[in-house]
């Protein structure tokens, strides 16, 4: 019976070991498909990708020269991507909405990340998360951070300063 026993557990440590080799496959299949999208998208104008970051179901990079940010957003639900000059840009802000919880302890849902580009002509946004597509938060939050501060970096040097006459 040991020999028995032994098989059966060889055979599903087995089984476990490959059901991981391919979750894992998948997951870097699609951070490879996503970040081959973004350099299609970068090389359509004339860039090339400097600093990149895939986080959930969004990839976002800045180009080589700083001055173009790319955004590709990937799940079931929507499929988009956008480019944005930040040349044209003066500063961005993250957008949170939040929502308190109706249980007994309060306390922050939040609903919505976005980072807002205020520009001279018009405003745009790039959406991070939205609890209406995902519910859960896998680090957007950290992520749309660091990148409200790394491209406001880029920006401050782009402002046009007016000269007092």
């Amino acid at each position: 019976m040991t020999i028995v026993s032994l098989f059966i557990a060889v055979a599903i440590l087995a089984a476990c070991f490959i059901g991981i080799a391919l979750f894992l496959k998948v997951g870097t299949k699609k951070l490879q498909t996503q970040l081959k999208e973004l350099e299609t998208l970068a090389h359509n104008h004339n860039a090339q990708l400097a600093e990149h970051e895939n986080c959930g179901d969004y990839h976002i990079a800045l180009d080589s020269t700083g001055k173009l940010l790319f955004f590709i957003m990937r799940n079931p639900d929507l499929q988009w991507d956008k480019t944005i000059d930040l040349t044209t840009k003066s500063h961005c802000k993250v957008i949170k909405q939040t929502r308190v919880s109706q249980h007994a302890e309060k306390y922050e849902i939040i609903d919505r990340l976005a980072l807002q580009f205020v520009g001279r002509d018009c405003n745009e946004e790039l959406e991070f998360y939205n609890s209406a597509y995902n519910l859960k938060l896998s680090g957007e939050l950290q992520s749309i951070e660091k990148w409200n501060g790394r491209i406001n970096q880029i920006l401050r040097p782009l402002a046009v300063v007016p000269q007092a006459v």
